[in-house]
């Protein structure tokens, strides 16, 4: 790599230099950061966070999110020294010298300080350099994804943000979040931690309840440094807990294999309980139903949006019905936005018959699927 200098384009690195910046940034996700960090030339981010979940897809796909990025911000002619300055931002001084190994990093409360003597890099200069870090409490601020996103890999465990089981003599336990899986088995203890103890409170009242339909309650919970969906399914009349469970493993295998921009992604389950419980990513802007209905004195949607959404819906469902899987329930309700009114088509995989006593589980069902029974493709287009 002594060929690489601050002015090569990233798009000229070799495939070996990308694979070690790989296996330096995938784990933890700590691409996410440099994602984050990376601006146009006007100053806006370049990427957003529907940018983000196709590079996390790229996981399922057995490639590297780390290497999709850097392919991509390749085609705007960025340079390595483009790259290292934001490494440096991050501390993330093994990938620097990944790049550049003849040259030693500095890293001062002021900025970036290229070194460019012949010395190689090593321990001694790295802690030769004086490291100082003035840290603001934004809490109270909105927060931007062109922020970077601080790396907790390096922070004391102390200081990480850990899930507390109730009645545990041992006190905070740290959660084993599998973030490079994109999916986690959570203890009922953990689920009742992050949703403050069930608060049926709703969120403008202090507490985490989101909302309720036919299948459960939907709590709103935090997760390390971000929140999520919390569904706490309703049990079932006639049905025992075993049957009810082995049929929620089954359905949840299913929606683990599904990964699509405007299918709502699933985070993680418990079937420690009961209760039953999925773990949704946290779609800001609700339902399409809210945002129609202008609550909670939101505006109304532009014709741009309303376009937007329809056309995420219909990507949605055509991706599930690719993939052998017909919703039945297709409504303004189970249609949720993100922060960027991406639509996300929800509650396809966890649907059941009318005689489970689902409320409103076939009201928008074609009339030929609801006077046969059966389940097709029309039923969802009806």
């Amino acid at each position: 790599m002594s060929d690489v200098t601050p002015n090569t384009p990233v798009r000229k690195l070799r495939y070996s230099a990308l694979r070690a910046l790989a296996d330096l940034l995938d784990p933890q996700d700590t691409w996410r950061s440099i994602m984050a960090d990376i601006s146009r030339p006007c100053g806006e981010p370049r990427y957003t966070q529907m940018h983000m979940r196709r590079f996390e897809a790229c996981v399922l796909q057995g490639k590297s999110p780390t290497m999709e990025l850097l392919f991509d911000w390749g085609t705007s002619d960025c340079t390595v020294g483009d790259l290292v300055e934001i490494l440096i931002r991050h501390q993330l001084f093994a990938a620097v010298t990944v790049l550049l190994p003849d040259h030693s990093v500095c890293h001062a409360h002021t900025g970036s300080v290229w070194c460019e003597e012949a010395a190689p890099a090593s321990a001694v200069c790295l802690q030769a350099c004086e490291i100082t870090q003035t840290v603001e409490d934004n809490s109270n601020k909105p927060q931007k994804i062109s922020k970077p996103v601080e790396d907790d890999s390096n922070k004391p465990v102390q200081e990480q943000e850990l899930f507390v089981e109730p009645d545990s003599s041992s006190g905070a336990q740290e959660s084993s979040w599998d973030s490079s899986q994109g999916f986690h088995t959570f203890s009922l203890h953990e689920l009742t931690a992050m949703t403050q103890h069930w608060d049926e409170r709703p969120l403008s009242d202090g507490g985490c309840r989101l909302g309720s339909g036919g299948f459960g309650v939907v709590f709103r919970g935090r997760m390390g440094d971000k929140h999520v969906a919390v569904k706490k399914l309703n049990p079932l009349d006639g049905s025992s807990y075993e049957d009810l469970r082995k049929q929620f493993n089954q359905e949840i295998q299913t929606l683990r294999s599904l990964s699509h921009e405007n299918v709502l992604r699933v985070l993680g389950c418990s079937c420690s309980g009961p209760p039953l419980c999925v773990v949704f990513e946290l779609m800001v802007n609700g339902s399409l139903l809210e945002r129609l209905a202008c609550a909670e004195h939101t505006p109304a949607l532009t014709w741009r949006n309303r376009c937007w959404i329809t056309v995420g819906a219909a990507r949605g469902l055509s991706y599930l019905h690719t993939h052998a899987h017909i919703h039945r329930d297709v409504k303004s309700a189970n249609i949720l936005l993100d922060e960027g009114f991406v639509a996300k088509i929800s509650d396809f995989g966890l649907t059941r018959s009318a005689a489970a006593g689902a409320a409103g589980g076939f009201v928008w069902a074609s009339s030929s699927g609801r006077e046969s029974g059966s389940c097709t493709v029309a039923g969802d287009e009806g």
